[in-house]
């Protein structure tokens, strides 16, 4: 179910993408100057890092940079 949640994640992320995105480690960074929470959100999809604290820091540092506040979109995944 996971996989398939995420696959679909990727899916609507990459038909409706966001106007600028950053890559980090796996993690999607979408800003879309402010629009929506869906596009100036990150899509952390997989987890390629080693350090997440230090990533999370990053992110805070890249949506402060552009006055946005720091969301990450989780999805609940059921088995």
């Amino acid at each position: 179910m996971k996989d398939r949640v995420s696959h679909l994640q990727e899916l609507s992320n990459n038909s409706w993408p966001a106007k600028n995105i950053l890559l980090l480690n796996g993690w999607i960074i979408r800003i879309s100057e402010g629009v929506t929470n869906r596009a100036n959100s990150v899509l952390p999809l997989r987890y390629s890092g080693t350090n997440v604290h230090e990533d999370i820091k990053e992110v805070e540092n890249i949506y402060s940079s552009n006055n946005l506040p720091v969301i990450f979109q989780v999805p609940d995944y059921y088995e």
